[in-house]
């Protein structure tokens, strides 16, 4: 899907990501409807649509310089993107890992009630990871042309622009909270309302910083994105753990707060050093 950008389409993007849901959708409720609905044939569901979906994508990209071009391609990607791969891995520690944290330390009704929470969480992140794709290259253009101060000014208004829009999320589904969670689990985890608002705030230093990841990324900096995940993890195995066994649930939201707060302060201050060796190597 992500080809379709690099090909100036996202109206490919989008047409795949419809292709898949329907493709997915339609399939899960045929395999209900005839009793063959498990988490194994779910998950082979998941993987066919995918695989059709992006089959028909390549037919509306064209990529053009055959073998010596792939093998460049990937020679070149494999250096700034391992230590994308490896940031994925520090992000999942960051804040997946919680859900083992919090199932081994208080147990599986709170665990439930975490990721019933979180589901309204969910939306928010995919629209920021989303923004995240769409807008590098626009980030990235004031990079190939050696300008600093608009690189600077793009990565501002990103962050100004996600933290909004989180801000503005917090206050929709804060206020509609107990409907909300009537809705989708006839209020079975109304009583843990009060943890929402926290959750998504922690979306909120991801907010603050992204620019600053685009930006470190743009300058295919990937390895010190590395570097202020794994802080974050650091942090979640360490005072997130504790955080829990103190005080629970709300210790929890505390944990995850930290946990989005550290790699944040750190691409933020990675970002401003990084400018600041530009604007010194310009001088020189």
């Amino acid at each position: 899907r992500r080809l379709a950008y690099l090909a100036f389409e996202p109206r490919l993007a989008v047409m795949n990501a419809a292709l898949y849901c329907g493709l997915l959708v339609g399939s899960l409720l045929v395999f209900k409807q005839v009793g063959w609905l498990s988490p194994v044939t779910a998950f082979g569901i998941m993987g066919g649509a995918g695989l059709l979906a992006s089959a028909w994508s390549l037919h509306g990209v064209s990529i053009k310089g055959g073998l010596a071009l792939v093998q460049s391609t990937l020679q070149e990607h494999w250096q700034f993107g391992k230590w994308l791969f490896a940031m994925s891995l520090a992000g999942w520690l960051s804040k997946d890992v919680y859900y083992f944290l919090t199932a081994g330390l208080l147990g599986t009704q709170e665990t439930a009630a975490f990721r019933a929470l979180n589901n309204l969480v969910t939306p928010l992140e995919q629209v920021l990871t989303a923004l995240g794709v769409l807008l590098l290259p626009w980030l990235a253009s004031p990079r190939a042309d050696h300008d600093r101060t608009g690189m600077m000014r793009h990565a501002v208004i990103i962050s100004l622009t996600m933290t909004l829009l989180v801000l503005v999320y917090l206050a929709v589904v804060s206020l509609w909270a107990r409907p909300l969670l009537w809705i989708l689990y006839r209020g079975e985890y109304n009583g843990f309302a009060w943890m929402l608002p926290g959750l998504i705030a922690a979306q909120a230093f991801r907010a603050i910083s992204a620019g600053p990841l685009l930006a470190l990324l743009a300058h295919r900096n990937s390895k010190a994105a590395f570097w202020s995940g794994l802080a974050g993890a650091a942090a979640t195995l360490t005072f997130g753990a504790w955080f829990i066994r103190l005080w629970s649930l709300r210790g929890l939201v505390l944990g995850l707060l930290l946990s989005a707060a550290v790699p944040a302060f750190l691409l933020i201050n990675l970002f401003r050093n990084r400018l600041a060796r530009s604007a010194a190597g310009m001088a020189e």
